[in-house]
């Protein structure tokens, strides 16, 4: 947020309560794009968060443009991937010519079908404090920014009718009819959110969650493409363990947890060397790219690290054993996803982040349907050496799926592969998605 937002919410006596709207610019309209299709309004709004005893939270606000039905357009918020948070966060100040390729406009193209779309910067990614330390593994304090971006588009209305004009006439939303959106990574917030939404009421109007490749879990992960990973080439492995290392350094600096819990003395120097910033100093783990892998910033160093230390070309197994502590090395053994969930290491400190076991949260059933886009059958792969998407969804999604299936969860598939696409790029799987989401929100929008 820049000063000058801050100035004026300051300047109009915004009050310092979570949900509270601080600012709400346009960034532009992009026309339809096709018939029966309408044009949107993309906006950058800010508000204040409870996170972390207080922070400032941007998104993006994608609206349809036109008439509104009489009860409002119906709301959806999209809880986003990975992607590459220190890419992301060196288009810094996330305004001007840029708009159009920073998170969240993908999805945002919900709007031309009728749907009011927020997707916020979680935090500590882009522009959402604390700055760059955004991890998916947080849900607690990534849900509370979810619900108090909720909180603020239902405040909109009156806290900003006079900070901003740019809004005006202000859209009418359905707040009752709200759709909770996941993508990736962000996979176990959504499953998260559905337990606690009854402690946010910003949230009682959800009917409906979406979710794109219902994958990521600590302990599946663990348990099912660790031994990929040591089968990689070093610079590959290097790569990829430097994605996930990153979750668990954001998790445990977040909450005060001894970094060599989890990495080797050698890797807590490597990934913490001090980089500047826009912002400052950070953590190199932080400011390097690692996305996509063949482009990671930090894996050439991680590689020569573990090489000049070993004195040959490292391999998979090489590169784990360099980076990781003894406890996380033998938590890492265990290979058995049973017992990994049971061991004392993971229920100290992953499980909070891994709601897809009754080890570690209660059973429940949300009253709201899942809808799940995976890529079922699809043999294509994201990098190679790894499983298809097919076979993650056989031995990740799908035994997820008949966990939250034993618990009462209504799931709906729709398949999705190259051509079908996702939720939100536009093939027939978006088609597939919004025609069902009409019949559970009461009709067409």
């Amino acid at each position: 947020m820049t000063d000058s937002m801050l100035s004026k919410a300051a300047a109009n006596n915004v009050p310092n309560i979570a949900g509270t709207p601080l600012s709400v610019q346009k960034l532009g309209t992009m026309p339809s794009p096709g018939k029966s299709l309408r044009a949107m309004g993309v906006y950058y709004l800010t508000y204040l968060s409870a996170v972390a005893g207080g922070s400032r939270i941007a998104a993006k606000l994608f609206v349809p443009e036109g008439a509104a039905p009489a009860a409002g357009w119906p709301v959806t918020v999209w809880c986003h991937g990975l992607g590459d948070p220190a890419m992301d966060f060196r288009r810094w100040p996330y305004m001007g010519d840029d708009w159009q390729n920073t998170r969240g406009y993908l999805t945002g193209r919900w709007a031309h079908a009728g749907y009011a779309t927020l997707m916020p910067w979680l935090p500590g990614a882009g522009p959402s404090e604390p700055l760059m330390s955004y991890s998916p593994l947080s849900l607690a304090r990534n849900a509370q920014a979810v619900a108090d971006g909720l909180l603020a588009l239902q405040q909109l209305p009156t806290a900003l009718a006079g900070l901003n004009a740019e809004l005006e006439p202000l859209p009418l939303l359905n707040h009752q009819q709200q759709v909770l959106r996941s993508d990736c990574v962000s996979t176990p917030l959504l499953v998260y959110l559905a337990a606690h939404w009854q402690a946010f009421p910003s949230m009682r109007g959800v009917r409906a969650l979406v979710a794109d490749d219902f994958q990521p879990s600590v302990a599946y992960n663990m348990s099912y493409l660790n031994p990929y990973f040591l089968k990689l080439t070093g610079r590959l492995a290097a790569a990829m363990r430097c994605i996930w290392s990153r979750t668990t350094w954001a998790l445990a600096k977040e909450q005060g947890w001894a970094l060599s819990e989890f990495f080797s003395p050698a890797a807590i120097d490597l990934f913490g060397q001090p980089v500047e910033t826009p912002v400052g100093s950070r953590d190199r783990i932080f400011a390097s790219r690692l996305v996509p892998p063949p482009r990671s910033e930090l894996a050439p160093l991680l590689e020569n690290a573990v090489t000049a230390a070993i004195r040959r070309v490292p391999t998979g197994a090489d590169i784990r054993d360099w980076v990781f502590s003894p406890p996380m090395l033998e938590w890492m053994a265990l290979g058995n996803l049973q017992a990994l969930v049971n061991s004392p290491f993971y229920q100290s400190y992953y499980a909070t982040s891994d709601p897809f076991f009754a080890e570690n949260i209660p059973p429940f059933d949300p009253g709201v349907p899942l809808i799940v886009i995976p890529r079922m059958g699809s043999t294509a792969v994201n990098t190679g050496g790894l499983p298809s998407f097919d076979e993650r969804y056989q031995n990740m999604t799908l035994p997820k799926l008949k966990t939250l299936q034993s618990w009462g969860w209504q799931i709906e598939l729709i398949k999705s592969n190259a051509q079908a696409g996702t939720s939100f790029s536009g093939g027939s799987a978006q088609k597939a998605v919004l025609k069902r989401l009409s019949q559970i929100l009461g009709g067409p929008v």
